[in-house]
């Protein structure tokens, strides 16, 4: 589903990030947020920046497994939310300087893996 890479030369939107759905909060709302980095050294384990109800970013840790990702077809409709724009702009133009020590870009391809996804280093 994906892999790492640590060259950074163009970011595209499909490739480089991903939107995903975090669970739901107390008032049963969807938590969406936008993958932009995954950790060398277990590239199963992301980095994620989410928007909370007062739109506040927070930059949040966790498993792939732990997240639903949220097909690039039904993104288009997800940028009408302001809280996912503005995660997906502060993932967009953060560097590695601004990530924890040891997580470097993703990226994503669109093929459907046959067995359970895995991310190469």
């Amino acid at each position: 589903m994906f892999q790492v890479f640590n060259i950074m030369s163009s970011l595209d939107v499909v490739k480089n990030f991903a939107i995903v759905s975090l669970g739901k909060d107390t008032n049963q709302t969807i938590i969406y947020g936008v993958v932009f980095a995954a950790l060398r050294t277990n590239p199963d384990l992301l980095l994620i920046i989410t928007t909370n109800s007062k739109g506040v970013l927070t930059q949040v840790e966790t498993h792939k497994n732990n997240v639903t990702f949220i097909h690039y077809s039904k993104w288009e409709q997800l940028f009408e939310n302001e809280k996912i724009v503005n995660a997906f702009k502060h993932a967009y133009t953060s560097t590695p300087e601004d990530w924890p020590c040891g997580f470097v870009r993703t990226y994503f391809t669109t093929e459907q893996p046959k067995t359970q996804p895995t991310v190469e280093v």
